[in-house]
């Protein structure tokens, strides 16, 4: 007798990931995809061929079903992936133009006239969310304003995720945890806020906005040409899905609000689960009745990136990150000296226009060992000051989680402990983002009774304990942290 899987569509930027998990909620098996790198047509310009984003999904697809024995079943499937952006598509369902990708900034005219003319103030006052150059909204007033043709020709709306799911089923639809955080949720935190649409001039695009479906519910079956690209049965129950950030929160298994889960990667994130929404950036758990409460910062995973490129990479030869990560923290392990403090702001802040990457202390005996050491150590200042300064509920901290793939470090893992003086849990498996989704499938194929009852708790694969010694260190260099950045403040 075979075993029943469901299947999870993890769409990203950079990899498209199919995850297979058993009716347990444990990781089975794992098959990326490579995707298309966005299209830099213009500065701030980021798009990706929408037919390219499905053929990536069904190949991964294609992946995971080939990994399984013959007796065995797919009896349900999700997708989860980041939110923003624009994915047009015409009555037929086709592609309008290529997707507009989440760190697309072609539309910062048009925010800066939203500021001077009280637009954005009016949609965080009515829509509890905010405007950003690559919401939906925005982006369809740049084609109103640029690609006329292009507008007029869209009738469906659709997050990247949502396109993807479109291509499995034919049906068009959306959640909250996707139209929450580009501020197109309304206040009844039920419907799309229409209103933003007649303030914006695009009221005629409304009806383009699909149905809203909870995660966890059934949104479509996959369709003959579906099942025959990707391998699936058809008529396989598809449900909706959800934003990866919620998705991920979703994947510890619990909707406590004693933890906080930090993601190390291309940006890094902290979050927390809470009961009320709090003011910032706080959007609707896939759990009803509860809200992924967090800070996001884009000095993280990539800043480590960008250091090792420096010092790592020689003409002529291709330079990946990943090569020299075990390198680099050991390196970063027999530091001599540990009194250089680094601000790792290489990319600026959207919210503070003068900030930098800063090495204070240095000195001609330094080594490449200590500049990592101090490269790691602040990157953790940097999430554990987002998280102290911007979390209202962080005094209830109790424990950490890690993950992204900075996530997969040790040395990360050990630096957080202790500067945070609480456990830091390692979850079990590589996929929590898909894990939040599977666990929403079982809810929707009735597995578990209630989305509520779906909360299995994620394993841990290891745990690191706060160093006594250490923490002392990191605490008195957190200070001079501070110090610096008060300094760029001025």
């Amino acid at each position: 007798m075979g075993k029943k899987y469901v299947c999870i569509v993890d769409r990203g930027t950079t990899n498209t990931k199919a995850v297979l998990f058993d009716l347990n909620g444990n990781e089975v098996c794992v098959y990326r995809k490579s995707s298309q790198r966005p299209a830099v047509l213009k500065p701030g310009w980021f798009e990706q061929d929408m037919n390219g984003i499905w053929e990536s999904a069904a190949g991964a697809v294609r992946g995971c079903v080939r990994q399984l024995n013959p007796a065995d079943e797919i009896i349900g499937v999700s997708v989860t992936g980041q939110g923003g952006g624009l994915f047009p598509a015409d009555a037929s369902g086709n592609p309008v133009r290529q997707g507009v990708a989440s760190l697309d900034t072609r539309a910062e005219y048009l925010m800066q006239q939203f500021e001077e003319d009280g637009t954005k103030d009016w949609w965080i006052k009515h829509s509890g969310g905010s405007l950003l150059a690559s919401c939906p909204q925005v982006m369809l007033r740049w084609m109103k304003e640029n690609e006329p043709e292009a507008y007029e020709a869209t009738e469906h709306i659709l997050f990247s995720k949502d396109w993807v799911r479109y291509r499995l089923t034919g049906e068009y639809a959306s959640d909250i945890t996707d139209a929450s955080p580009p501020g197109l949720l309304g206040r009844d935190e039920k419907s799309w806020f229409y209103e933003g649409f007649d303030r914006l001039g695009i009221q005629d695009k409304k009806e383009a906005l699909p149905k809203l479906i909870p995660s966890y519910e059934r949104a479509g079956g996959v369709t003959e040409e579906a099942a025959e690209q990707t391998g699936l049965r058809p008529g396989t129950p598809v449900f909706t899905g959800a934003h990866d950030m919620m998705a991920c929160c979703m994947g510890i298994g619990s909707v406590k609000d004693d933890y906080l889960l930090s993601l190390i990667g291309t940006w890094g994130a902290n979050y927390m689960v809470t009961d009320v929404r709090r003011k910032g950036m706080s959007n609707p758990h896939i759990v009803p009745g509860y809200y992924i409460t967090g800070y996001l910062d884009g000095n993280s995973g990539a800043v480590l990136d960008l250091i090792l490129q420096m010092m790592y990479e020689r003409p002529g030869k291709t330079f990946a990150a990943g090569a020299y990560y075990d390198e680099a923290e050991q390196r970063a392990k027999a530091a001599k000296h540990r009194d250089l403090v680094f601000l790792p702001y290489l990319f600026g802040s959207p919210y503070h226009s003068e900030y930098t990457g800063i090495f204070a202390n240095l000195k001609n005996w330094h080594k490449g060992e200590d500049i990592l050491a101090a490269v790691y150590e602040g990157i953790v200042m940097c999430h554990y000051n987002n998280t102290m300064a911007e979390l209202e509920d962080a005094p209830k901290i109790q424990k950490l989680y890690l993950g992204g793939g900075g996530g997969k470090s040790g040395l990360f893992a050990q630096l957080f402990a202790d500067l945070f003086d609480k456990p830091v849990y390692i979850p079990a498996g590589c996929e929590l983002t898909a894990r939040g989704s599977a666990l929403g499938v079982l809810a929707g194929l009735g597995i578990r009774k209630t989305i509520e009852e779906a909360l299995i708790p994620i394993e841990t694969a290891k745990v690191y304990e706060p160093r006594r010694e250490s923490q002392k260190l990191l605490q008195e260099k957190y200070i001079q942290y501070l110090n610096w950045k008060e300094r760029m403040s001025r």
